[in-house]
């Protein structure tokens, strides 16, 4: 082929767009013609502009390329060009508008084995009044005479596929007999060496579709003509197709309880996501212009793994795919173990749980009278629900979310596990009057009230491996007694451990108004914060290996009272405000044995196990145990006793006896020997057996009680060690352990006995209707009451009916037995110097509550 297309034609043809833009217009309809075949030597060029209007054009001017010579020009306009024979630049310089059409006509010298690409650096210029403005034209070619005019249009691109443009403008010599176009990657296409689209046959337009293309790939191509005297190739373009679509991503959970999941994931911006299930398909959706896709499963899916193959899809007809397991499980977690005063809670039990996914199942099974385990999937927007006893309400991942408030109101045996709670309206979880409640691994977040609020006569309750945090400053976070009800009706008993009050948080970490609090390995790190740790007027704290960072006033008491509170080995780092409380005063001794971590580990093991990791799935932590052994009965004075350390299942290393949770200096074996008994060995004793890695065990409390005396926080009634005579009188003390009573209140045969309000209460006139029992109610200091054992009066000579026991007093404590855990020797009278009966549950609880403080320890 020996194609020669003069260079003006085809740049005038490429300016011919520019050129309208700028409100002036060059036209090209004629070819350019060569006056010699091509294959070197003269080439005469004529340039034809027409059809133009202002602003118009002043200058043509164009540089002769390197191996091509000036030979002549026309006389159509004053020239300016190089020597004949030389190279340089053309230029015409129209002294008048032109006549359009405009022509002018040049000879070059072509070079031997010049190519049909030529490039031509061409500049027009243009003048509207005093101002000029240039256009540099594009590469042309070089086409031979006679053979077909083609010109490459613009190309439409997709990912693997193009539709190009062309057009034929002139058949020249002869018909054109094929067209089309011609694409590679590699630059200047031809038919040796680029892929062929033939499109139809003559002169005008036409478009060509390109496919199987390579992705985010460069290619180049051109339209083409032959006729019988050759083949013209126009113009040579380019496009790059777009990016394969990516690989559609599933960003949700993969394992669920719900049998009609929500998909989603991202995928390219505007595609159509395609999911089929178990090769059957499910449904489509379109990802947004982030690329952001979702989608419900419509149909319930059976418990299993199903195969899901989600697909992504452009306009044009490009996909990818993505396939990947889905589990559909049936919730099946280990069993709570409930530890502290919550020991005995155990929840809905075995029975079947059933599992929730809208707000409307969830109130339906908490507010039922039926045992139940229920299991949160997602986010439940519950507002206020009254929970009924005997639940577990746990979450199925860490995603489960109670929104609104859970109401503990007079329920019991509760367990609550793995769950986010959050409330913009109140509080979270409040609880009140309620019993055996065990909440562990919740995260607390943010509330309009507090987070955790324990009211009422609450008790029994256990608060472990939780997380309190807010995403705003000012929360205030737990509170233990909400100061509104006589503290003689709170009987609370909490055990706060291994929990993180983490950030945000203003106060109540927490706020004890009343009660007995255990808190241990608690980790606070909410710098910020106004108030830390309070023990209020009524409250009993003991705080221990709990570690405060960066926390403002951490310990401290508040109020007017008799609020106490005893430390053991806490640490305060950068703390701020009032410096921590010295930790002194005798308290309660907690009635179970537990496991501390070592200080250095509680930082660290808290904050990243506390809160909902994995709802309910989160692995039960295994603790230690250990117990005391000792004196089967009270002592006598100066009598000596051995109690002897037994741990459970794992080898102490280390061992710190306590009297009352105050170490004994220099009890550190695994034995410790009373060598005489008095006043000041009386109470409760513990013993810390350290391991290894800086663990300890703290045993279960054993009392070692004195012959005569009250155990420390009790009180025992001294009177007749035998039947009394007829007719004659007997006095009845009431003596206390360990505090003064404030009041006194005597009662027979459970019955209130009007007036009887003094230390002691004497029997007149000694008949059969004043035989049986006797008891006395006294109000401690911190307004709990106390009431001693029965105390049986007989009648000499006689046996009383219904007396059935010896009136040899009661010893007040049964020789270092430690009782069955976590109930209070605290009660209530139900009136006070009124006279008149009570009601029988009360004294069975007075009773029941007596009992356990005697035969067990000082542990309310």
């Amino acid at each position: 082929m020996n194609p020669t297309r003069v260079l003006a034609s085809a740049l005038l043809c490429g300016l011919g767009s520019i050129l309208s833009a700028a409100t002036a217009t060059l036209s090209c309809d004629t070819a350019l013609q060569a006056t010699v075949p091509y294959g070197g030597g003269p080439v005469t060029f004529t340039a034809l502009v027409y059809d133009y209007s202002i602003p118009a054009p002043v200058r043509w001017a164009v540089t002769i390329p390197t191996g091509w010579s000036y030979v002549s020009t026309s006389a159509d306009g004053p020239p300016s060009a190089p020597p004949s024979g030389s190279t340089g630049t053309l230029q015409w310089t129209y002294t008048t508008l032109p006549t359009s059409p405009a022509s002018f006509t040049f000879i070059l010298n072509a070079p031997a084995g010049a190519t049909s690409i030529q490039e031509f650096t061409s500049t027009v210029y243009l003048k509207n009044g005093d101002t000029e403005s240039s256009i540099t034209t594009p590469t042309v070619m070089l086409v031979q005479p006679g053979i077909p005019w083609a010109t490459t249009g613009v190309a439409t691109v997709g990912r693997t596929t193009a539709t190009t443009a062309g057009s034929v403008d002139s058949a020249r010599g002869a018909a054109v007999t094929s067209r089309g176009v011609i694409y590679s990657t590699a630059a200047d296409p031809t038919l040796d060496s680029g892929t062929l689209i033939t499109v139809g046959t003559g002169i005008g337009s036409f478009t060509a579709s390109l496919s199987n293309l390579a992705p985010h790939t460069t290619y180049y191509y051109r339209a083409f003509a032959t006729n019988a005297l050759g083949t013209a190739y126009a113009n040579v373009a380019s496009f790059t197709t777009n990016a394969a679509l990516v690989a559609p991503t599933v960003t949700s959970p993969t394992s669920t309880f719900d049998p009609t999941p929500t998909l989603s994931g991202k995928a390219d911006p505007g595609v159509t996501v395609t999911i089929v299930i178990a090769g059957s398909p499910s449904g489509s959706t379109t990802a947004d212009a982030g690329g952001n896709w979702s989608y419900t499963v419509g149909t319930e899916l059976t418990t299993g793994i199903h195969t899901v193959t989600i697909t992504s899809s452009d306009a044009t007809g490009n996909t990818n795919s993505a396939t990947l397991p889905l589990t559909v499980q049936v919730p099946s977690f280990n069993t709570p173990r409930p530890d502290g005063y919550a020991v005995s809670a155990s929840g809905g039990g075995s029975t079947s749980t059933i599992t929730v996914f809208t707000a409307a199942e969830f109130i339906a099974q908490a507010t039922s009278a039926n045992s139940g385990v229920i299991t949160v999937v997602g986010l439940l927007d519950i507002g206020t629900v009254a929970v009924a006893s005997n639940k577990t309400i746990q979450g199925a991942d860490s995603a489960a979310t109670i929104a609104g408030c859970l109401r503990l109101d007079s329920a019991s045996n509760i367990v609550i596990r793995g769950l986010n709670f959050a409330n913009p309206n109140g509080g979270c979880l409040q609880l009140s009057n309620a019993t055996n409640v065990f909440i562990t691994h919740c995260t607390f977040l943010d509330c309009a009230g507090d987070q955790l609020a324990l009211q009422g006569n609450t008790d029994n309750v256990t608060v472990s491996w939780c997380e309190f945090a807010a995403t705003r400053p000012g929360q205030a976070s737990v509170r233990i007694g909400d100061g509104s009800t006589t503290p003689a009706r709170h009987l609370m008993h909490v055990t706060l451990h291994h929990n993180w009050w983490a950030r945000n948080l203003a106060g109540a970490l927490p706020h004890i108004n009343v009660g007995f609090v255990h808190q241990y390995d608690d980790y606070f790190t909410s710098a910020g914060n106004v108030l830390g740790t309070v023990a209020g007027a009524s409250a009993q704290l003991l705080s221990e290996r709990n570690v405060y960072s960066n926390t403002n006033s951490p310990l401290t008491k508040h109020g007017s009272g008799t609020g106490t509170i005893r430390a053991n080995e806490n640490i305060y780092a950068s703390w701020t405000g009032t410096a921590p409380d010295n930790g002194s005063d005798t308290v309660f001794t907690p009635n179970y044995s537990y496991e501390m971590l070592a200080t250095a580990h509680v930082a660290t093991t808290v904050s990243a196990l506390a809160g909902n990791t994995n709802g309910a799935d989160t692995p039960v932590v295994a603790t230690d145990s250990a117990s005391i052994t000792g004196p089967a009965s009270d002592l006598a004075t100066g009598a000596s006793a051995t109690l002897t350390a037994i741990a459970s299942g794992f080898t102490g290393i280390t061992y710190q006896w306590r009297l009352n949770n105050s170490p004994i200096p220099g009890a550190t074996g695994a034995t410790y020997t009373i060598t005489s008994m008095g006043s000041t060995n009386l109470g409760t004793y513990t013993v810390v057996i350290g391991l290894a890695d800086g663990t300890a065990v703290v045993s279960t409390p054993f009392n070692v009680g004195l012959e005569g005396t009250p155990f420390p926080g009790t009180v025992i009634v001294a009177g007749p060690a035998a039947p009394v005579s007829p007719g004659s009188n007997t006095t009845l003390n009431a003596t206390a352990g360990g505090f003064t009573p404030i009041s006194y209140q005597w009662f027979h045969a459970g019955n209130m006995i009007n007036g009887a309000t003094a230390a002691t209460y004497t029997i007149s006139n000694m008949n059969s209707t004043q035989t049986g029992s006797y008891a006395v109610s006294v109000s401690m200091p911190d307004g709990y009451l106390v009431r001693s054992p029965n105390f049986q009066v007989s009648l000499a000579e006689s046996t009383q009916p219904g007396s059935g026991t010896s009136s040899t007093p009661t010893s007040p404590n049964p020789g270092g037995q430690t009782g069955t855990g976590g109930s209070s020797s605290s009660g209530s009278s139900s009136g006070s110097g009124g006279g008149g009966a009570i009601s029988s549950w009360f004294l069975a609880l007075l009773a029941s509550l007596a009992a356990i403080r005697h035969k067990g320890r000082y542990s309310r």
